[in-house]
């Protein structure tokens, strides 16, 4: 087997074009062309090429599908900073306690990402390498923790009956809905990496496997002609250049 080497996306493909060039000289080969191993008759070679073009449409897919699922999540996700802090401010109008703006207040700074005071430091800590990573995670700005910062908002006002807004995108029913959008979009996103990774290993399964994947019977398939018509052949010569490249 050739060195195993890190592979570019760009490389899977080309590996499948080089094969379909193996392919084609190994046809051209006519009856002198008759290997025992059955994975290296031309019927197998073809169906083999049509699987690893299948798998690689099927990644392509996939990712095309991931990428749509998170920038639509991006985009439902944009709206829900301004409207948590349009949720504060008709809270603060409704005439509720100050216990339940407070409350609010406070986990509408987990939204915004923001502090409720500045981290006050030591003068030993002020230079200090450790401290970003001992403070950046108190934003929780995750897309779960949006989410779950949102619902508790919505629990806070809908135990508050003097929130009471006229504006339909402010009441309690439309807050749920938009919530539900948010989780539907967070799950989108998830099935759509997951079927990404599937489709990720899938490919891998069909080009890389020991022995039965394409670029292993691409590299027996030389071995093969080079057994049968020489190393000085015509035949051989044809595809001694072809290169495979092995994923690690």
């Amino acid at each position: 087997m050739e060195p195993m080497k890190s592979i570019a996306e760009t490389g899977h493909a080309k590996n499948v074009a080089v094969f379909e060039k193996l392919i084609a000289f190994c046809t051209d080969y006519g009856p002198a062309y008759n290997p025992s191993r059955n994975e290296l008759k031309l019927d197998e070679l073809n169906k083999k090429r049509d699987e690893a073009n299948a798998a690689l449409a099927d990644v392509k897919h996939a990712k095309a599908m991931l990428k749509q699922a998170i920038a639509d999540r991006q985009t439902i996700f944009s709206l829900l900073k301004p409207l948590a802090t349009r949720i504060l401010n008709a809270l603060k109008a409704s005439g509720v306690s100050d216990k339940a703006v407070d409350s609010a207040s406070s986990i509408n700074r987990k939204i915004q990402g923001r502090r409720a005071a500045a981290v006050k430091m030591m003068p030993a800590e002020e230079n200090a390498e450790e401290t970003p990573k001992r403070t950046i995670s108190v934003s929780q700005q995750s897309f779960d923790n949006q989410v779950d910062h949102f619902l508790q908002i919505i629990a806070i006002l809908e135990i508050q009956p003097l929130y009471q807004p006229n504006e339909p995108d402010l009441k309690i029913d439309a807050l749920k809905n938009y919530v539900q959008k948010l989780q539907d979009a967070n799950q989108i996103v998830t099935k759509a990496a997951t079927a990404q990774t599937n489709a990720l290993a899938a490919r891998d399964a069909v080009l890389y496997s020991e022995h039965t994947g394409m670029v292993d019977i691409a590299l027996s398939v030389k071995k093969y002609v080079l057994s049968v018509f020489g190393t000085n052949s015509p035949e051989y010569k044809r595809i001694s250049a072809f290169t495979f490249r092995n994923k690690v």
